[in-house]
């Protein structure tokens, strides 16, 4: 338990910094301009400059002595504190904040202080101050524990800095008050391709940082393995929807390199944590190398490998005769056998998705067996009505060995399996595990992988009725809470078989891209670009060179600054661009279905794909040149055919026939033409 006996950098504890006539005006000018800087390598030379000016028998020497250390590291991580290889952690262990995420806690007293304390009268005290608030609010925007403390003392110490140093912008942005990045022009083309081009334009920028400025040698960004390769999630866009061979080597390097660690020895990490963790090494990277690459037998073999833990080592039989995970915590050898952790959930589609994958892009046989039975066992606790758990809802938990629909816990939706009851709390990860159950009823060809799903869906459909939310943990309560979980494997459905069973839900709780599908509503999608515009319009700095952790690149204005500031940034979610490019109806982790790569510059057109079947496809496109230029692009979904392309202009229309690989035309300069591919 912690003790807050004070915080470290309270306003109200300074005093009045001594004059001290041993210090050149130099020193002092030196100082102004290392706390006004907002570039941390010119920060980190200007004190030691500074360093040098000052006598080895003063204070400020000693002061110098503790704080260099950590602005070296803070700027110098890369170049000279990054490690190759194995880290100690799965994740929140490299370069960029591993030196302090386990060393930084609110009220920290003398030697325990982090960094090494100093006196509230010195003069770097200021810059002390700039570096323990910025650790303490990215250690909390990180780990989410006990964030209040964190963050009140870093602001405290942050307002310290902002008073030494009021022009540094980004020491006021931490307090609340945006930093100008850039503008829309809204002038070169319709309102939704000026958007798109921005939008790709801003996550090029950022992508590109971290690319060049921070990804070393054997690909990792600095924040430690296993956050590291969650980046592409919301690089999606550009990975996925274009073929930039920068990015594409780059995901190689990083996901080769991973499996280059010793710990992946066995084709998963053998660091006993939990699901979501452990699962990081090889999901998010096996998947995105699928994606890029679908023919490659190495990463088809690690997929496999995924397979093949499950069915040797990670299920077993449970007392209801079906196959489930018998742990929460399980490595590529071990599987942890306390009571505390033996449950399955939904959260187990993390270690299950390159395997999915692979079914799905292969139709192997043997995987589909593996897997299908796993989703067998869910159908059986999903009907249910044990342990407050009513039937038809899908369970947070499945209890092994029991095969009870509960977890350690006494509440079946809160079934704790974990150090902390957040994690596989319902109905985290029910998307996840739905579009399993949609790959396996599509890829075995038998509805009844649907039956939870449809019942999950007709209690919803009552309760947009009724409107009746009922008692926690009742059908009711579940229902009302199932609506964003639910859509994602509804949706693919729809997209993947074109059965409208489910549309009456989709067109109430379906994304933006989703209902603009359905009944061509536009503005939803408009919206969304909005608001990825504004979010990518200001504070650059906390989209690159001031993020401390890979996992979190995206995060810092949901997680933090939103909360200290009058003016909310909306949350930055790439998840529409996303659908505009490839016409795939939510993210790429689950079933991904993008209909098109597109080969062509990023920002040299706009694209937003209308249709996107296994025997159609279309698309707006907007070319941003004042000349005609050709578009390429891959279609990945049309099922082998002859097709006819015709593309309309408001001043002409082509047209041609396309069979196979890529497909390209001319598109006129600076209007909006249609693309459509038909049967």
């Amino acid at each position: 338990m912690i003790l807050f006996l004070s915080l470290a950098c309270s306003p109200t504890d300074i005093e009045s910094p001594t004059d001290s006539t041993s210090q050149s005006l130099r020193v002092n000018d030196l100082l102004l301009l290392a706390g006004t800087t907002t570039d941390e390598k010119e920060r980190y030379s200007l004190l030691v400059e500074a360093q040098d000016l000052v006598s080895s028998s003063e204070d400020l020497s000693a002061d110098f002595a503790a704080l260099l250390p950590i602005v070296d590291q803070w700027a110098n991580g890369k170049d000279k504190y990054w490690l190759p290889g194995e880290q100690q952690n799965a994740g929140e262990d490299g370069y960029l904040g591993g030196f302090f995420i386990f060393s930084v806690i609110p009220g920290q007293q003398d030697e325990a202080l982090y960094p090494p304390a100093i006196s509230p009268n010195s003069e770097l005290y200021p810059l002390w101050c700039l570096y323990r608030g910025r650790m303490l609010i990215w250690a909390a925007i990180e780990n989410a524990f006990l964030t209040d403390q964190f963050f009140a003392e870093g602001r405290e110490c942050l307002q310290v800095a902002h008073n030494a140093y009021p022009e540094n912008d980004v020491i006021g942005t931490y307090l609340g008050t945006a930093t100008k990045w850039s503008e829309v022009d809204l002038s070169t083309g319709p309102a939704w391709a000026s958007h798109q081009r921005f939008i790709v334009q801003q996550l090029q920028h950022i992508l590109n940082f971290w690319i060049d400025e921070r990804q070393t040698m054997d690909g990792q960004f600095g924040g430690g393995w296993g956050d590291d390769v969650e980046m592409w999630r919301w690089w999606a866009p550009l990975l996925i929807g274009f073929d930039v061979e920068k990015y594409k080597e780059s995901q190689r390097l990083l996901a080769t390199n991973v499996f280059a660690l010793d710990r992946m020895a066995g084709g998963y990490t053998n660091i006993m944590t939990d699901v979501e963790h452990s699962a990081e090494d090889s999901g998010d990277t096996i998947t995105p190398m699928l994606l890029l690459y679908p023919n490659d037998t190495e990463w088809q073999e690690r997929a496999k490998t995924i397979a093949n833990l499950m069915d040797s080592l990670w299920l077993a039989e449970n007392n209801n005769q079906q196959q489930q995970f018998q742990s929460t915590y399980f490595t590529s050898s071990e599987v942890n056998d306390s009571a505390n952790f033996a449950c399955d959930t939904p959260y187990h589609s993390r270690a299950v998705q390159p395997a999915a994958l692979l079914w799905q892009q292969s139709r192997d046989p043997e995987i589909g067996e593996i897997i299908s039975r796993w989703i067998d066992g869910w159908l059986v606790a999903t009907q249910l009505d044990a342990d407050g758990k009513p039937a038809g809802v899908i369970p947070a938990a499945i209890n092994f060995p029991t095969g009870r629909p509960i977890g350690s816990n006494t509440e079946w939706w809160n079934p704790g399996c974990h150090y902390t009851d957040k994690t596989f709390a319902w109905p985290r990860a029910i998307s996840s595990l739905g579009r399993i159950m949609v790959a396996t009823s599509w890829l075995m060809d038998d509805p009844r992988y649907l039956a939870a799903l449809d019942g999950m869906a007709e209690m919803r459909r009552a309760y947009l009725q009724t409107g009746e939310t009922g008692d926690t943990g009742s059908a009711e309560w579940a229902a009302a809470n199932a609506g964003s979980f639910l859509r994602d494997a509804l949706a693919k459905h729809w997209l993947l078989t074109g059965d409208e069973g489910y549309v009456d839900l989709l067109a109430i709780d379906g994304n933006s891209y989703t209902k603009f599908l359905l009944n061509n509503d536009t503005e939803p999608v408009l919206l969304d670009l909005e608001r990825m515009t504004e979010a990518l319009s200001v504070n650059e700095a906390f989209y690159t060179s001031e993020v401390r952790f890979t996992d979190r690149v995206i995060k810092f204005h949901s997680s933090y600054y939103n909360d200290f500031t009058e003016v909310e940034i909306p949350n930055l979610s790439t998840k529409t661009l996303y659908s505009m490019l490839t016409g795939d109806v939510t993210d790429p982790l689950y079933l991904p279905l993008p209909a098109v790569k597109w080969k062509t510059n990023p920002t040299d057109f706009a694209f937003w794909v209308t249709d996107a079947t296994s025997s159609s496809f279309a698309a707006t496109i907007y070319n941003f040149a004042e000349e005609t230029r050709t578009a390429t692009g891959e279609l990945l979904r049309l099922e082998e055919s002859t097709y006819t392309w015709q593309l309309t202009c408001p001043q002409e229309t082509l047209s041609g026939t396309y069979t196979s690989g890529d497909i390209e035309f001319p598109v006129v300069a600076q209007q909006e033409c249609y693309l459509s591919v038909t049967r």
